[in-house]
């Protein structure tokens, strides 16, 4: 098992992560949403989560979405917003930049 998450009570979002990632996510004006292979980004999403023993419910708690939204997102079904991927992030202590940049095309 990895370290223990971070408790999001403890959680301050960086503006300028925010600002950086923000015309990605944002209404897919940027191609680099297009870019990202949901499938990989959900692979590396639930790699992060069972190296951390957390069952999809606890994250999906943590993160404040459903269950199986939390599925979706692994199983590359659906893309997370960009604040749930900076929250995800957050508690398993990767950056945006690291996840996304091991789901890209």
């Amino acid at each position: 098992q990895g370290p223990p998450p971070v408790p999001l009570h403890h959680i301050s979002f960086g503006l300028t992560c925010y600002e950086k990632w923000a015309s990605v996510f944002f209404k897919g004006r940027n191609k680099l949403v297009k870019e990202v292979d949901m499938k990989v980004l959900g692979r590396v999403m639930r790699k992060a989560r069972m190296d951390y023993g957390l069952s999809s419910t606890t994250v999906a708690n943590a993160i404040g979405v459903d269950r199986s939204t939390i599925n979706k997102y692994e199983n590359g079904l659906r893309m997370p917003t960009l604040v749930n991927l900076l929250k995800f992030c957050r508690l398993f202590r990767v950056t945006i930049d690291e996840l996304i940049s091991t789901s890209l095309f």
